[in-house]
C-alpha cells in the first residue's frame, strides 16, 4: 500500500511562525506547558535547555512567557483503499512428514479483491503531531508565536515533538511560512 501524507514526507516536518514585535536582548523567559503531562515536562526541559544553548536566561520571575501545546490529529483511511491482502503459505517438514500446504485468502472481494479489483484510489492522510509555542511578555503582547508539525512515521508522538522542538526553536523572533525541515 503507497501512503500519501498530506502535510509532509518521511522525516520531513513544516514550519510556520509569526514575529509581531522584536525580542528584548538578554531577557530572561520562563516556559510554561499548557497541560503538565509527562510528556509535556520532558519537552518544557528540552525548551530550557534550547533556549540556553541560544543565549537565552531561565528564571522562574521573568518578564517572558514561552508557553506551549502539542497536538495530535489522527490520519485519514479512505475506505476505497482498504487493505485487501493475499495470504500464500508453504509448510514443507520432513519432522512432521506434513507436504506443502497453499493458502490464499481473499477479503472484500466486493470492494475490490484479487478478482475483481476496484479501481478507486483513497486519500490517506498520516496522523500529524505538532508543536504549538507562544512567547510574549508578561501582561503584554504578543512577541512570537510558532508551528511545527510532521506525520509520524516509525516513532511515537513524544519522540516526534522532542526532535521537532529545536528545529522551531531555532525560529524564535523570526517569521517563516510553510518552510520544509528535515527531523534529524
Amino acid at each position: 500500500m503507497v501512503l500519501s501524507p498530506t502535510y509532509s514526507k518521511a522525516e520531513e516536518g513544516i514550519i510556520n511562525a509569526v514575529s509581531f514585535r522584536p525580542i528584548p536582548v538578554n531577557a530572561a523567559v520562563v516556559v510554561k506547558p499548557w497541560d503538565n503531562s509527562d510528556e509535556n515536562l520532558r519537552t518544557a526541559r528540552i525548551i530550557e535547555s534550547q533556549l540556553q544553548s541560544l543565549g537565552y536566561t531561565l528564571s522562574p520571575k521573568a518578564k517572558l512567557t514561552l508557553s506551549f501545546e502539542t497536538k495530535k490529529a489522527l490520519g485519514k483511511w479512505s475506505g476505497e483503499s482498504k487493505n485487501n491482502s493475499v495470504e500464500f503459505k508453504a509448510e514443507s517438514s520432513t519432522a512432521t512428514g506434513k507436504e506443502a500446504e497453499v493458502r490464499l485468502n481473499l477479503f472484500s472481494s466486493s470492494e475490490g479483491g484479487i478478482l475483481n479489483p476496484s479501481r478507486k484510489h483513497g486519500e490517506n492522510t498520516l496522523t500529524k503531531m505538532s508543536l504549538e509555542i507562544t512567547l510574549d511578555q508578561q501582561n503584554g503582547p504578543r512577541l512570537w508565536q510558532g508551528e511545527a508539525f510532521a506525520g509520524i512515521h516509525q516513532t511515537d508522538s513524544g519522540a516526534l515533538v522532542r526532535r521537532l522542538t529545536p528545529l522551531l526553536l531555532d525560529q524564535l523572533g523570526k517569521t517563516v511560512r510553510r518552510k520544509t525541515v528535515q527531523i534529524p
